[in-house]
């Protein structure tokens, strides 16, 4: 087995965690590419990967209810709010304003019925510029 599949095997392992968002076309388009990768079919960039990994590592820091939450929301049929809450989640604020009130507001509505519970801490965590942990 070469050195980069050895790579290519080691990186959907760390990604992995992202497979429950896979119905979001970003998140899924990424895996997809690459499965191709490891099968010969594609390749990633630099970039990609990075940004994997990225992403990987910001919503490993997500608490477990919140990811179950947004991975639901992705994969019903509106998914709405979720959409733009999982790219400020994924990306940080990365010059990206936050959600507006009423986008909040929604996130909130859309959480109250996915489950009577409420939220551990807030539903738009936001990563620290040193992107180790998420405040909740």
């Amino acid at each position: 087995m070469t050195d980069a599949r050895l790579a290519l095997i080691a990186l959907s392992l760390e990604v992995g965690v992202l497979r429950d968002l896979a119905p979001w076309e970003p998140i899924g388009a990424s895996l997809e590419a690459l499965a191709g990768a490891m099968r010969d079919r594609d390749s990633l960039s630099p970039a990609q990967v990075a940004g994997l990994r990225r992403w990987a590592g910001r919503w490993r820091e997500v608490h477990p209810d919140l990811r179950r939450f947004y991975a639901a929301q992705v994969a019903g049929p509106e998914p709405g709010v979720a959409e733009t809450a999982l790219w400020w989640i994924l990306e940080g604020d990365a010059g990206r304003p936050t959600l507006s009130g009423r986008q909040r507001g929604a996130l909130r509505a859309a959480w109250n019925a996915w489950t009577p519970e409420a939220p551990p801490g807030t539903l738009l965590p936001r990563a620290r510029r040193s992107a180790r942990r998420y405040r909740s």
